[in-house]
């Protein structure tokens, strides 16, 4: 073999060892600026946990005034020409025998794979804004209920759905958004430098514990009557 031959042969074995250093050293950038998504964040929650999933955003478990508490972040890129956004799903665990699912939407595009909202039924009021999509069983909902979800979405821009289940409620509330520069010019979702405060966190539980008391203080569940609309 020529001396050209093995010179060609080392330098793409350098080449190949440099580029799997240089990966390898990106992804664990990637895992550990990601595992510090709540670091400022564990002292809202009693019992505090994290738990990382490698290249993915870490869940974060724990209680917030006896009520358990998930959130689980979530990277919201298909809309188009918008730049992608972390959600954070929180959601608080609670029986509600019987209630029927409510979901409340800010803005519907129809990319909302994380809201399920298309599987329930339209619930169309001239009373609330038109950028407010409400959806509902078929069975209806208590309207008072209705009204406190639709304005807990409207009277803050952060959050994006309020869902109410027999399982308890979650809210979809927009954590970070990616780095706008380098996403236009190269389409990369850089989200490195995202952290969830103790004040944002704290705003979204306390804001499900006021609304898991308030299902709980409904004696009665009269069904209301939704449009004819079929499922989404």
């Amino acid at each position: 073999m020529s001396g050209t031959m093995w010179v060609a042969l080392t330098m793409a074995a350098v080449g190949a060892v440099v580029l799997t250093y240089l990966h390898r050293r990106h992804l664990a950038r990637v895992q550990r600026d990601r595992a510090a998504l709540f670091e400022h964040a564990t002292d809202v929650l009693e019992q505090c946990r994290v738990v990382p999933r490698g290249l993915d955003f870490p869940l974060l478990y724990g209680r917030f005034e006896g009520r358990d508490v998930r959130v689980e972040p979530v990277v919201d890129a298909l809309g188009l020409r918008v730049v992608p956004v972390l959600r954070l799903m929180v959601t608080m665990r609670e029986q509600f025998p019987g209630q029927p699912r409510l979901s409340v939407l800010s803005n519907e595009t129809g990319s909302e794979f994380y809201s399920g909202h298309r599987d329930l039924l339209r619930w169309r009021d001239p009373a609330w804004p038109k950028w407010v999509s409400v959806a509902c069983a078929p069975e209806g909902v208590d309207r008072e209920l209705a009204d406190a979800a639709v304005s807990l979405v409207t009277s803050d821009s952060v959050v994006k759905q309020v869902l109410i289940t027999e399982r308890g409620v979650r809210c979809v509330v927009r954590g970070a958004q990616a780095n706008s520069t380098a996403y236009r010019v190269t389409r990369r979702v850089d989200l490195s430098e995202a952290r969830v405060t103790a004040e944002d966190l704290r705003q979204a539980v306390t804001m499900l514990d006021d609304l898991c008391d308030q299902v709980a203080g409904l004696a009665a569940r009269r069904p209301v009557g939704v449009s004819e609309a079929g499922p989404l």
